[in-house]
This record gives C-alpha cells, structure tokens and sequence, in this order.
C-alpha cells in the first residue's frame, strides 16, 4: 500500500520569514483528513506544493513515497488530482466537449468515463451537456470539475474548499463519492481544506496547522 511520509519540508515565500516547517509527517495509505488552521498559517500553501503548483520551491524537502525518497514533490503529479474552489475550463467548450478534451489529453481509460458518466447523472449536470461552460454557474463548474477529479483513481487527492459554492444537496453527493472511494480504493489518501462546520464525521484524521501533528478522529462514521 502507498504511503506518503515527510521526513522534512521547510518553506517560505520571503527569504527569512519560515511559513510551514514540517518534520516527521506520515500519512496512511487510505485516510480522508481535514486540514485545519486559521487564515495564513500555510493550508493552501501546504496543498499547493504536495500538487508541485508552486514556482518557488521548498528550502528543504525529503519525503519517502511508496517506500522510496524523493526531494521534489514533482513526483507526485500522475499519482494525484488537485481541486480548489476556482475551476479552470475552456469557456467555449460545451459541457460534453470538456469531459472528451480531459479524457483525451490525460488519455484516460474506460472505467474513468463510465464512473465520470456516473457522477454527473448524480450531480443532475447531464441535462448541461449541450451548454457552454461559459454559460454555466460557478456551482455547476464546480460540480463538473469535482466528478472529473473524483472519477480519477490515483492515491492522492488534494481539495483545497472543494465544497464551496454547492448546495446542501451537491455537498452530501460529493461527500458521499468520497466515503465510497475510501472504501473501495485500495490507496486513497485525501487531505482537504474546509470550514464547513458540520462534516466532522466524514473525516478519519484531522491535521493541525498549529503543530503538523496528524490525530485519528474516534468520532467518524467510517
């Protein structure tokens, strides 16, 4: 089974001002965790360079992926799908067109399509599938992106506020797709970024900004 250990990583965006420090961080091969910490105290950063999304690299890195060490979090990038509340399309595509583009580019398999399929008839985004994206609300965008995202198996998935701009409805589906992947994935790492208040429940673990220490939660449902 994967497993993603950080033996250290010290980063910062001005010369002398040390935003994440992180020594000894482990994480088990099937988790889903809840970053959390106030504004500014590095959980975007923190997901942006497990995704390798920033341009200034870490002063020191050394991590171990499945067993052997890295120094760039580069390696990760087949291994993981990254999503945040701003999703990025081609304006002038369709819905349907969009889906074939990702599918075509990332040259992905059958069963990608067929669980792709399966969650935008959950999300109601079908009825979309002749529609601009340009069109389409910032919601609809995001559901779009985050049952193309989910619809990926790789070991790791990185959301940063994925939950923002849904309805109660799209949320509980979402958070329903990621209880069912935890359970039927063999190596499903989630680490997401969230506020919501009152999804305790579906996380395993809890990760601290204030320390880099990871706690299993004993009141998930999972």
């Amino acid at each position: 089974m994967k497993l993603l250990k950080i033996n250290k990583l010290d980063f910062s965006y001005v010369a002398e001002e040390t935003l994440l420090y992180i020594q000894d961080l482990s994480f088990p091969s099937k988790a889903i965790v809840k970053l959390e910490g106030k504004n500014g105290t590095g959980k975007t950063t923190f997901l942006n360079l497990l995704s390798d999304c920033l341009e200034i690299f870490p002063k020191e890195c050394n991590f171990l992926f499945d067993n052997n060490e890295y120094k760039k979090f580069s390696t990760l990038r087949k291994q993981r799908v990254f999503a945040n509340d701003k999703p990025y399309f081609f304006e002038n595509l369709t819905l349907k067109e969009q889906i074939s583009f990702f599918i075509y580019i990332l040259n992905l398999k059958t069963c990608f399509i067929q669980r792709a399929k399966e969650y935008c008839e959950r999300l109601e985004l079908l009825k979309y599938s002749n529609r601009k994206i340009k069109d389409l609300s910032l919601g609809t965008k995001q559901k779009l992106s985050l049952a193309c995202l989910l619809a990926m198996e790789v070991p790791f998935y990185f959301l940063d506020e994925p939950l923002n701009s849904l309805d109660y409805q799209s949320k509980k589906i979402i958070k329903d797709i990621i209880v069912q992947k935890f359970h039927h994935q063999p190596a499903c790492l989630f680490i997401i970024v969230s506020h919501e208040e009152d999804e305790r429940a579906l996380y395993t673990h809890s990760l601290s900004t204030s320390d880099w220490k990871l706690k299993m939660l004993s009141n998930s449902f999972l």
